[in-house]
């Protein structure tokens, strides 16, 4: 044990050292007048990355870089101002940095016009600037210029930016803003009177993790479950196989195949493509183990709070299953979770509790559609295998 402890102390010794010679390095770069390596060293002093943290001397080397022209830092400077209301300073700052390039910088730059924060609200600065920044592959960007075009009610051009942005590398976007644009891209296509896409899109969003999305998910919930109801049990098929689709490609990381190459199963996995199998365990240990022990934990107790807090991690469990949703067993386990979920919330009277049943039910009447479509891709694909 002793010598477990030396050698783990040993270790993070080493490491500090490397990284504190890693930063010395760094800053010999940057006072020798390398605008890059300055802007570098600012943000580490800024958020104590590898050093104390020190936001004075973080703003000596943004400045520093600034002066040399170096758009990032300009950016960065111009955030900081805004932070220290001062604005002129700040929209001279952005804007050059804008102008010179920089695709954060432009897409900042257009945000602040249709958001009129600290500028005149004007919608066609906005697009100016996000478009430009969205050309340079910025996602952010294009959910912003969606924004700017529903805003304008043109749910046409909101649509094709939606539709970029949700296939985008899980890297390019953060899940919660990813979130938002499944939600609004099923709006979207809900306004454009296309009602089997829209519901698709819906779909792709109720199963997603949406804790922290309440007030869009309830208006969401609101439409589009009345929107099911309204639906034929042929377009409700269809939108469940598009759901199916969609849901799988825009979780995509990397693509497997099953021996039959023509039929293509999508893994939301950071393993190297290989055998189906490397996929499947692949899924099964990248899922979260605290939601898992927290949902055995809970399941034993039958006091309410433990109920309640049941409920929550097999919804949490259920949403991480259904990321590698590819491989069927997971789509039944999710559905085993939303059930008992959904069991155990509707006993609840409470008001508050309203919001968490709507959303268990919807997304277990979602995932049995999924189900379902995934029931028949598999039958019609068995039948057509035995065929040949």
């Amino acid at each position: 044990m002793k010598k477990s402890l030396v050698f783990i102390s040993l270790l993070i010794l080493i490491f500090t050292y490397g990284c504190a010679s890693k930063f010395e390095g760094l800053k010999k770069e940057a006072d020798a007048g390398d605008p890059v390596k300055q802007f570098e060293v600012a943000q580490s002093y800024w958020g104590g990355y590898g050093v104390k943290k020190d936001k004075n001397i973080a703003m000596k080397y943004y400045k520093l870089s600034s002066n040399q022209g170096y758009a990032r830092a300009k950016h960065q400077l111009g955030k900081v101002y805004i932070l220290r209301k001062e604005n002129d300073k700040a929209l001279k700052l952005i804007e050059e940095a804008a102008k010179q390039g920089d695709d954060r910088a432009q897409g900042h730059f257009g945000s602040l016009y249709y958001k009129a924060k600290i500028v005149k609200k004007d919608l066609k600065k906005a697009k100016y600037w996000l478009k430009k920044s969205f050309a340079q592959n910025n996602m952010g960007s294009g959910f912003e210029l969606s924004i700017v075009h529903t805003m304008e009610k043109d749910f046409q051009k909101s649509r094709n930016c939606l539709k970029t942005v949700v296939y985008c590398k899980p890297e390019q976007l953060s899940n919660r803003i990813k979130i938002i644009c499944l939600m609004l891209l099923a709006d979207a296509e809900f306004k454009l009177k296309n009602k089997v896409e829209a519901f698709a899109w819906y779909n792709v969003a109720t199963v997603s993790d949406v804790f922290v999305i309440k007030p869009q998910l309830a208006y969401v919930i609101k439409t589009f479950e009345k929107l099911r109801d309204e639906l034929s049990t042929e377009e409700k098929n269809q939108a469940a196989s598009l759901a199916l689709k969609y849901h799988q490609q825009t979780m995509v990381q990397h693509k497997h195949y099953f021996k039959n190459k023509n039929f293509p199963v999508y893994r939301n996995t950071y393993f190297l493509p290989g055998s189906n199998w490397v996929g499947f365990f692949g899924a099964f240990f990248s899922l979260n183990r605290e939601t898992m022990a927290a949902v055995d934990h809970y399941k034993k107790k039958k006091d309410k709070n433990s109920q309640i807090n049941y409920s929550f991690y097999s919804r949490k469990l259920a949403v991480k299953r259904l990321e590698y949703g590819s491989i069927r067993s997971e789509y039944y386990k999710a559905l085993k979770l939303l059930e008992e979920s959904y069991n155990v919330i509707k006993g609840f009277k409470d008001k508050k509790y309203q919001y968490a049943q709507a959303v268990t039910l919807a997304q277990l009447k979602t995932v049995k559609s999924l189900v379902d479509a995934q029931e028949k891709i598999w039958i019609s694909w068995n039948l057509e295998k035995k065929n040949k």
